[in-house]
């Protein structure tokens, strides 16, 4: 594959007072968590991917680690840059407001040696979120979205990986 999105509904911190009331869409890249909500998502979803995955059998193996660790910074500039237009388009369309572009350590992304990111589409928790991506409007909307900025992501890599003078 050239590239990996995975989609999520996000869900409220059950601390956060009035968490109801939060919505919105956000998207995230691989890399270190740099605040405690950006963590707090992270591990809830990654509490559900382990049961999903396989273990790695190199897993403390620390040549396997730097090779992975390796082939994954070769992609987070690239990941960094489809969340920034993932982002943009469904923060276009999307009813609540743009929570913006974040980094945590997903397994789901882990696992993926291109540029990928995880997009949380809306807040399950909240009802005005809830009814919009449960929409057929809303689904179009967040399916077009996506698919505008991966054809504007590849036209942007191309133009990057195309050798001069072709």
């Amino acid at each position: 594959a050239d590239l990996f999105i995975s989609l999520h509904t996000n869900a409220a911190n059950p601390n956060w007072r009035n968490g109801s009331a939060v919505r919105g869409v956000e998207t995230y890249f691989l890399a270190t968590a740099r605040t405690e909500d950006e963590r707090r998502v992270a591990a809830m979803e990654n509490e559900v991917v382990r049961f999903e995955v396989e273990t790695n059998p190199r897993a403390g193996d620390p040549l396997g680690f730097i090779l992975n660790d390796i082939a994954q910074n070769e992609h987070l500039r690239e990941s960094a840059d489809l969340a920034q237009l993932v982002q943009a388009a469904l923060a276009a369309k999307h009813p609540g407001p743009n929570r913006g572009v974040k980094q945590a350590g997903f397994m789901v992304l882990s696992k993926a040696f291109m540029p990928a990111v995880l997009v949380e589409v809306g807040f399950g928790t909240n009802a005005q979120d809830a009814a919009w991506m449960n929409s057929v409007a809303g689904q179009r909307e967040i399916a077009e979205s996506i698919s505008d900025a991966v054809m504007e992501y590849l036209r942007h890599y191309e133009r990057r990986t195309r050798a001069p003078g072709r």
